[in-house]
């Protein structure tokens, strides 16, 4: 795997644990949605303080050997969390039409009884009772869980009516998700 530096705090990490900024010819600096815009790119952490330190004048004009105009943290802050989101919307429904997923509370139970799921997703508004069971069988079983999203949002991300848990089921879905989240929770926890 690749590693590159983040011009925030100058700690090497993997591409993929970087975010990517890009200029455009005219100079302007914008969040590399793809990682793949052509030209020098610069790279710094999921880290509102390392953006900060990343969005300066200075630091930028080195990192692409120019002058360049900087857009805002909020504004670049605001678009790394949409971004993030998307991709684990995203990476649910990949998961739902590659049949790696399972929901609804039957079939979610007969799953986790049978040992298929690798992660579970639990909707915020999901009742306390259910999340408490579901909670308990991650524990015991030793099944990472998180939750986010509304029941709404579950289902439309699998395309489906409203959902109060998922449970993916194979492993590399399973981990791309919780590698997602774990960057959106970095950069939201660096809040100040």
């Amino acid at each position: 795997m690749p590693e590159r530096t983040c011009i925030g705090c100058r700690t090497k990490r993997t591409a993929q644990e970087l975010l990517r900024l890009a200029c455009t010819p005219e100079g302007e600096v914008f969040v590399d949605r793809t990682g793949r815009a052509p030209g020098r790119g610069a790279h710094v952490c999921f880290d509102k303080g390392c953006l900060r330190q990343a969005l300066k004048p200075v630091k930028l004009r080195n990192a692409f050997k120019r002058p360049v105009q900087a857009p805002s943290v909020e504004e670049v802050y605001d678009t790394v969390s949409a971004l993030l989101y998307e991709r684990l919307r995203a990476c649910l429904s990949m998961a739902q039409k590659a049949r790696a997923v399972v929901s609804g509370h039957a079939a979610l139970r007969q799953a986790l009884m049978h040992g298929t799921v690798v992660y579970l997703l639990m909707a915020k508004d999901l009742a306390a009772p259910r999340i408490a069971e579901y909670r308990c069988w991650c524990v015991q079983h030793r099944i990472p869980y998180a939750v986010l999203f509304s029941k709404e949002e579950l289902g439309r991300s699998l395309g489906r009516p409203k959902r109060g848990a998922v449970g993916f089921t194979d492993l590399r879905f399973g981990d791309r998700f919780a590698t997602t989240l774990a960057l959106l929770q970095r950069l939201e926890g660096s809040l100040p």
